[in-house]
């Protein structure tokens, strides 16, 4: 118990996980200490985090217009059939989850 002196001192995430119960932690409950690491992230950075559903089609959704299409994953740009247009497969992902609608964030 002596490495706990400081520990529950600090602010921030080690407050968090002091008052959490460990068992979760060693019963390997990884969505638990995902959950953690977010919440770390979001006091450090500054940031908000939200979590969106992992079946949100981020990558195969026109960042212009929402028209969904299959896309492979091996592809690296997304060609929309819809308005025409290329979009790198990452950036375009990235618009979509920054405006992903709030049924698919949690």
């Amino acid at each position: 118990m002596a490495g706990f002196k400081g520990f529950v001192y600090n602010y921030g995430l080690n407050l968090i996980i002091a008052s959490w119960d460990f068992n979760h932690i060693q019963t390997g409950d990884a969505k638990r200490i995902d959950a953690i690491k977010k919440v770390y992230q979001q006091m450090h950075y500054g940031t908000k985090v939200e979590i969106v559903d992992r079946w949100f089609p981020s990558s195969k959704t026109c960042s212009k217009f929402s028209h969904i299409q299959s896309m492979n994953l091996s592809g690296r740009i997304f060609f929309c059939q819809k308005c025409d247009r290329n979009f790198d497969r990452d950036e375009s992902a990235a618009m979509n989850l920054k405006n992903a609608p709030s049924k698919a964030v949690s």
